[in-house]
């Protein structure tokens, strides 16, 4: 990963899994930087005001899945709330570009809550991953609880959202 400058939610995240992943042809990639504009209680990510995103880093991350030859993608990443479309962009061209380059690899994307803006949700799963989640969906019913103060409804409106817009059929 260091070789390609990309980072993972393995490492910033100090993941104890990490070998078995890895082992078995998977790799999760974090993209949009290792720095998150949130300070939310359950990661261990690094919080603070993150640098220029890198507009190469969706050819890097394809790169490497490529050249690792991996059998399964996970993509997550860092908030981005300081940018307009919540690094949706970035999103989609880090999805079409691994399908473009590795069509056998799976796909599985975890997007970051966008504070209610679904128009950048819906351009995050454009790219049409195998399988699409928000990050926060595998808390279930303790979001109320996760979410700071107020938030929970937009990001239960994102979940409802992303779920529809996955359903529709994909573009030709």
């Amino acid at each position: 990963m260091d070789t390609y400058g990309l980072h993972t939610i393995c490492q910033s995240g100090s993941c104890p899994n990490m070998g078995e992943c890895w082992g078995a042809g998977t790799a999760t990639f974090m993209i949009l930087g290792n720095t998150c504009t949130r300070s939310c209680s359950f990661c261990a990510v690094k919080t603070g005001r993150p640098p220029e995103y890198d507009a190469d880093e969706p050819r890097r991350v394809a790169e490497a899945i490529f050249l690792m030859q991996v059998k399964h993608a996970v993509i997550t990443s860092v908030n981005r709330d300081e940018l307009a479309d919540r690094g949706a962009e970035i999103w989609y061209q880090t999805v079409r570009l691994v399908k473009e380059m590795s069509p056998s690899t799976t796909i599985e994307t975890l997007i970051p809550d966008t504070k209610g803006q679904l128009a950048s949700t819906e351009r995050m799963i454009e790219g049409r991953p195998r399988s699409r989640q928000p990050q926060y969906g595998d808390r279930g019913a303790a979001l109320p609880q996760s979410a700071p103060a107020g938030q929970a409804q937009p990001q239960l409106e994102q979940i409802k959202r992303t779920k529809e817009y996955g359903s529709a059929p994909s573009p030709a």
